[in-house]
């Protein structure tokens, strides 16, 4: 199939750009924002879908005060994503910002998902169809050990963490945690990688900024321990393309 990628675009305009935008057999929203300009397209521009990766209310999931708040509405830890769909913000900025997310799921677009709790979300929560779940995979070509014989144990154990510059990705946490580990053992080698490299990292952490995949890859295959300290994700990738390098 022929690929064809639009940049985001604002459904104020979609009048204007919908010429420059080429006629199709499907067309994708692939984030919130997305789905709104999707709707409004002619029916020429193909099938519309919305491909649902997360649920966006990232102001909820950075703030600790809806997590708490969702414990008090649902005490089963896995099931606080749920939780937070039933909050409403006092917070007249958030409050909007969420209900422009939720109402994306109402609009009249055929809905697949990357991960299950996705589609219980979206059926259970907001009562509407999920088409079909597609998990995200893993290029081989590029997260594997395509060039290593036998990957061996360091003998000076090194632990390798995602940074990413996001609460929720929980990076504090993890830190806290790596430091434990340090002062327990201080023989262990550890490595980040992220965007960018925040002050509050300690010295003893070398960290990779913005590496490329080959870079990645090399990271990935040196490593004993790969940490992934997020609170919550659609579908996170990176500890699956740490498996597949033999971490």
């Amino acid at each position: 199939a022929k690929l064809i990628r639009v940049p985001t675009l604002s459904s104020k305009f979609v009048r204007f750009f919908q010429g420059r935008i080429p006629d199709a057999d499907i067309i994708i929203a692939t984030a919130w924002e997305t789905a709104y300009p999707t709707v409004k397209l002619s029916e020429k521009k193909g099938k519309k879908i919305y491909f649902g990766q997360h649920y966006e209310i990232w102001d909820l999931w950075n703030n600790e005060d809806f997590w708490k708040e969702a414990e008090k509405i649902e005490p089963t830890q896995n099931r606080l994503c749920f939780a937070m769909s039933d909050i409403i913000p006092e917070d007249p900025l958030i409050r909007k910002f969420k209900k422009l997310v939720d109402k994306t799921y109402k609009l009249p677009l055929k809905k697949i998902t990357t991960s299950s709790w996705l589609k219980e979300l979206i059926e259970e929560k907001f009562g509407e169809r999920v088409e079909g779940l597609i998990p995200i995979g893993n290029n081989f070509d590029t997260f594997s050990l395509k060039s290593i014989q036998n990957k061996k144990q360091n003998q000076r154990k090194k632990v390798l963490m995602s940074y990413r510059g996001v609460k929720w990705k929980g990076d504090e946490d993890g830190l806290r945690a790596l430091k434990i580990v340090k002062e327990k053992h201080p023989e262990v080698e550890v490595i980040m990688y992220g965007q960018s490299q925040n002050s509050n990292i300690p010295e003893w952490i070398k960290f990779y900024r913005r590496p490329l995949d080959e870079e990645l890859r090399k990271l990935y295959c040196s490593a004993d321990i790969f940490v992934f300290p997020s609170w919550i994700e659609g579908w996170g990738s990176p500890p699956m393309e740490a498996m597949a390098c033999g971490t």
